[in-house]
C-alpha cells in the first residue's frame, strides 16, 4: 500500500507463507575402508511459516532534498522432520529420524538523504544501515544401527545458536563536470559480527564450539565516464582494507587477517555500424564467503554423512575480460575469459568411516566462455529471446595432500518468450537446459527445466489472473558424481520444483498515483552473503 501527500509518501508491504515442501537426496559411495560401499536414501519434508514485512516513508525537504528511513523484516518458523536410510555392503545399517526446529528472525533498518544539488545532475547521497540476523536450530535424532543381530539405539542433541550483526554507513556524490563527462566517488565503512554456538553430542560423534567471527571493510571509489573520439568510455577504482578475525574454541586456534586491495574496471563502447557496436571491458572484483560458510555448525545427515562450515575460508579474487558484440547497446555476441584465486568451491572430505561436504578455497580456477543472444520476436505478437553461453571450467588446486587438476566444457541453453492471443490472453514459455560440466569437486550431469504461464488482464486492466507451471517436466535434478583420491561418490539430489501456482492481483486506489520510489540501501552486498532459510 502506498500514501501521497505533497511532502509525505508512506508504503508498505506484508507478506505470509505456509508452505510444505521436501529435499531427496540419494548417495552411493565405495569407501576406503573395509566396511566396503555405502547407499543412503535422505528424505527432508519440512513445513514453513514466513513472514515478511516492508514499510518505509519518504519526506521531502526544502531545495530539493530527501529524507528517507526503511524497515524490513522476515521471520520464518521451520519444523523438519527427516528420514535417513543407510545401507552398507557389511551389513550394517542405519535409520536415522531428525526433528529439528528452526527458529529465524532478521531486521534491517535504514535512514537515506538525498539532495539534488543542482538542476545538471549535481547529487549528493548518504545512507546508514543496521541489520540483525538471528538463528536457533534445535534438533533431536535417533539412530537405529542394526549389525547382523545386533541392535542399538544412539540418541542425539545438535543445537545451534547463530547470531550476526551488520552495520555500514556510505556517502555517494556525482558531477557532471562538463559536456561528455561526469565523475562520481564515494566512501563506505562497514563491520560485521557472528556469533554461534554449536552443540552436539550423543552416540561417536560431538563437537562443543563458541565461535567468534568479527569483519571491518573500509573501502572508497572514484569512478569517471565520458566520450572521446567516438568512443563512451567507464573507468573507476575501488580501494578497500579489511580487517578479520576468527575464533573458534573447538579447534584452539585464531586466525587474523589484514590486507588492502585495488579493483580497477575499465569499459570501452564504440558503434561500428548503425545500431550495431563493439564493447571491450575489464574488472577485478572480490567475493567474500557467506556468513554462514564461516560458521563451524554441523548439518547432520547419519553417522556416516554430515555437512560442515568452514571459520577459516578466504574470500576469492577474479580477474574478468570481456569482448562484445552489441545491437542497440544490447549484447548478441560475448566472449569471456576470467581467472580466481582461491576460488570458493563445495568440497567432499572424509574422516574415518564418515563423509562430510563443506566449502573450501581451491588455489585457482580459469573460465573461458562464449555467449550469443538472439531475439525471438514474430511481428507484435510474440517477443523474446533466446541463447545459449558455452563455457570451459579448469580446476587447479592442492587440496587433500595431492594436486586436483579438473576441466569441462559445458553449455547452458535458455530462451523465454511472450505471445500476446485473443480476449486479453498472453502466453510465457521459458526454459533453460545445462549440459554436463564441473564445479568444484563435482562432476555434475545435465538438467534443465520448462516453466509454462498464462496470464489475462480483467476489470479495465485493473486486475490480472495468472496461471504457471514451474519444472513441467520435473527434470530440475541434480546428478554427479565426485572421484578424486578416496573419494568415490555418486549422488541424486532434488525438490520439489514442479508446482503449479494460480494467482489473482486487484489494484486499488489511485492507479495514476506515483509508485514509491526505488532505492537500493546500503547493506545489500552484506545481506546477500546471510543465506536464509529454506522455506
Amino acid at each position: 500500500m502506498t500514501h501521497r501527500t505533497k511532502g509525505l509518501n508512506l508504503f508498505g508491504n506484508y507478506g505470509y507463507t505456509l508452505r510444505k515442501t521436501y529435499d531427496q537426496l540419494t548417495t552411493e559411495r565405495q569407501g576406503a575402508e573395509a566396511a566396503g560401499s555405502y547407499r543412503q536414501s535422505s528424505y527432508q519434508p519440512r513445513i514453513a511459516n514466513v513472514q515478511t514485512f516492508r514499510v518505509g516513508a519518504d519526506y521531502s525537504l526544502p531545495r530539493r532534498q530527501t529524507v528517507g528511513l526503511l524497515l524490513n523484516g522476515y521471520t520464518n518458523r521451520t519444523s523438519v522432520d527427516g528420514q535417513n536410510q543407510t545401507e552398507a555392503s557389511s551389513g550394517t545399517s542405519v535409520q536415522t529420524t531428525n526433528n529439528a526446529r528452526r527458529l529465524t528472525d532478521s531486521y534491517a533498518a535504514n535512514i537515506n538523504y538525498k539532495a539534488l544539488l543542482d538542476t545538471l545532475g549535481q547529487e549528493l547521497t548518504a545512507d546508514v544501515d543496521y541489520s540483525r540476523y538471528q538463528s536457533d536450530s534445535y534438533g533431536r535424532l535417533v539412530n537405529e544401527v542394526a549389525a547382523g543381530s545386533l541392535r542399538r539405539t544412539e540418541q542425539l542433541q545438535n543445537d545451534q545458536l547463530t547470531d550476526i550483526s551488520l552495520r555500514s554507513g556510505k556517502v555517494d556524490y556525482r558531477r557532471p563536470v562538463r559536456a561528455g563527462l561526469k565523475v562520481a566517488m564515494g566512501a563506505k565503512a562497514s563491520q560485521a559480527t557472528i556469533g554461534s554456538v554449536v552443540a552436539l553430542s550423543g552416540g561417536a560423534v560431538a563437537r562443543n564450539d563458541d565461535f567468534r567471527y568479527t569483519e571491518s571493510i573500509r573501502a572508497g571509489y572514484l569512478q569517471a565516464e565520458g566520450k572521446v573520439a567516438g568512443v563512451d568510455w567507464q573507468g573507476g577504482l575501488r580501494g578497500e582494507w579489511t580487517n578479520t578475525a576468527a575464533v573458534s574454541r573447538a579447534d584452539g586456534r585464531t586466525v587474523a587477517r589484514s590486507y588492502g586491495q585495488l579493483f580497477p574496471s575499465l569499459s570501452l563502447d564504440r558503434v561500428v555500424y548503425k545500431a550495431v557496436g563493439l564493447n571491450l571491458a575489464y574488472s577485478r572484483r572480490i567475493d567474500r564467503p557467506s556468513y554462514q560458510d564461516l560458521n563451524p555448525s554441523i548439518v547432520y545427515l547419519d553417522p556416516y554423512t554430515s555437512q560442515r562450515g568452514n571459520p577459516f575460508l578466504k574470500p576469492q579474487f577474479t580477474n574478468d575480460y570481456k569482448l562484445a558484440l552489441t545491437y542497440q547497446k544490447q549484447p548478441f555476441l560475448m566472449l569471456g575469459y576470467s581467472r580466481t584465486q582461491d576460488a570458493i568451491s563445495l568440497v567432499t572430505a572424509t574422516e574415518d568411516s564418515a563423509v562430510y561436504s563443506t566449502t573450501a578455497n581451491l588455489d585457482h580456477l580459469e573460465r573461458y566462455s562464449a555467449t550469443v543472444n538472439v531475439p525471438l520476436n514474430l511481428g507484435k505478437r510474440m517477443t523474446g529471446y533466446a541463447g545459449v553461453n558455452v563455457f570451459h571450467n579448469q580446476y587447479l588446486s592442492q587440496y587433500l595432500g595431492s594436486t586436483y587438476r579438473n576441466g569441462r566444457t559445458a553449455a547452458t541453453f535458455y530462451a523465454q518468450s511472450n505471445t500476446k492471443l485473443p480476449h486479453g490472453f498472453t502466453f510465457e514459455v521459458s526454459g533453460y537446459y545445462q549440459t554436463a560440466g564441473v564445479n568444484g569437486l563435482i562432476n555434475f550431469q545435465g538438467f534443465g527445466a520448462l516453466n509454462l504461464g498464462l496470464q489475462k488482464t480483467l476489470l479495465n486492466e485493473r486486475a490480472t489472473f495468472r496461471l504457471s507451471l514451474n519444472d513441467a517436466l520435473f527434470s530440475a535434478k541434480q546428478r554427479g558424481t565426485v572421484r578424486y583420491q578416496d573419494l568415490d561418490v555418486r549422488f541424486l539430489s532434488y525438490g520439489e520444483s514442479r508446482q503449479l501456482r494460480a494467482s489473482f492481483s486487484y489494484r486499488l486506489g489511485n492507479a495514476q498515483m506515483k509508485a514509491a520510489r526505488k532505492r537500493a540501501t546500503g547493506i545489500e552486498e552484506e545481506r546477500g552473503r546471510v543465506k536464509t532459510d529454506k522455506e
